[in-house]
């Protein structure tokens, strides 16, 4: 597993950063902070590993510091979002969990922790403002992403998946969104798309194109105006 890290000088300030941005891996970190590289305090990036069990723990640990606010960002494999896609999260939907029924279904019995995480609205309607303001090429979808224990390999995987009304799926966000519930910290996921769910046909993704969004963007994510109204 990898150590939390944090954006270049940021150590070196006393102020706490605003902003807690969890990735997944080394090359999502260092997209984020290539974006940040002209406001490096204005978010603590860190790396948690991959799943949702490492980012909840890596994030739990980091919120014993005060920040307004949790992005999980990184990138994702679309159901029905474009390849120039960047996804916000309305919802964190945690697939797998709970009881399998007969048919093969899942569902979530009474008394049993929440599978589903809101976004805030209004948080999410401010961040989709500010790529949007941008005026990049980026396509923002706002809709459910998906969280799963294992990434699609199969269309038939991938058929059962994409009926659950997501847009995209990864594989840290229910973790993330778990802590900050936890700590009271507003949060959203969100991705920039690599490729479509299905057999992988490695190929075909087109990683660094989701990378270079993911840098275009990040200064966008953390401007105070977009956080200082959460919810």
């Amino acid at each position: 597993m990898m150590d939390d890290r944090t954006v270049p000088h940021a150590a070196q300030n006393t102020e706490c950063p605003k902003i807690l941005i969890v990735t997944a891996v080394q090359a999502e970190y260092d997209a984020v902070v290539r974006g940040l590289r002209s406001i490096p305090h204005a978010a603590h990036v860190l790396i948690s590993g991959i799943g949702p069990i490492t980012a909840a723990v890596h994030t739990t640990r980091a919120l014993n510091a005060p920040y307004i606010g949790v992005l999980s960002l990184g990138i994702a494999g679309a159901y029905t979002a474009p390849h120039d896609a960047v996804c916000i999260s309305t919802h964190i939907v945690c697939t797998d969990y709970g009881v399998q029924y007969a048919d093969g279904t899942f569902g979530v019995p009474p008394g049993w922790p929440t599978h589903t995480y809101a976004s805030p609205p209004a948080l999410v309607h401010r961040c989709a403002q500010a790529i949007d303001a941008l005026q990049s090429d980026c396509t923002v979808v706002c809709g459910c992403i998906l969280t799963v224990p294992y990434a699609t390999g199969t269309a038939q995987t991938a058929d059962v998946r994409r009926a659950s009304g997501c847009v995209a799926e990864a594989m840290e966000g229910y973790g993330v969104a778990a802590a900050a519930h936890a700590c009271g910290v507003p949060m959203l996921e969100i991705r920039t798309i690599s490729n479509v769910v299905g057999p992988r046909d490695t190929a075909s993704w087109r990683t660094r194109e989701a990378l270079d969004r993911l840098t275009q963007i990040a200064p966008a994510l953390v401007r105070k105006e977009v956080w200082s109204c959460s919810p």
